[in-house]
């Protein structure tokens, strides 16, 4: 790959990340910058959380609560409700 193709993929990439960042801090209510700061300092993070990383993304408040599958599917179905006729394939199954 020639030098002018990986700085246009950079900068390309670069755009991504501002974006996601953006509204990733947006919508967790986070300060500006505040998860590449979390990213460059993921190793002290992830030790204050005794080396928990779920209880880290919590700290971080990138994500609300720690949940069980079954809670978390009940927390969906709470939230978008529950159809008994609907109909679910698993993934494993289209393989």
């Amino acid at each position: 790959m020639s030098d002018e193709a990986k700085e246009a993929n950079r900068a390309f990439l670069d755009s991504l990340w501002q974006s996601y960042e953006a509204d990733i801090t947006r919508l967790r209510g986070l300060d500006d910058g505040a998860l590449s700061g979390h990213l460059a300092n993921i190793v002290e993070a992830q030790a204050a959380a005794g080396g928990d990383m779920a209880q880290m993304a919590v700290d971080l408040k990138w994500v609300d609560a720690l949940k069980t599958r079954h809670a978390a599917l009940a927390a969906l179905q709470d939230l978008a409700g529950k159809k008994d006729d609907a109909i679910a394939i698993s993934a494993s199954r289209l393989i």
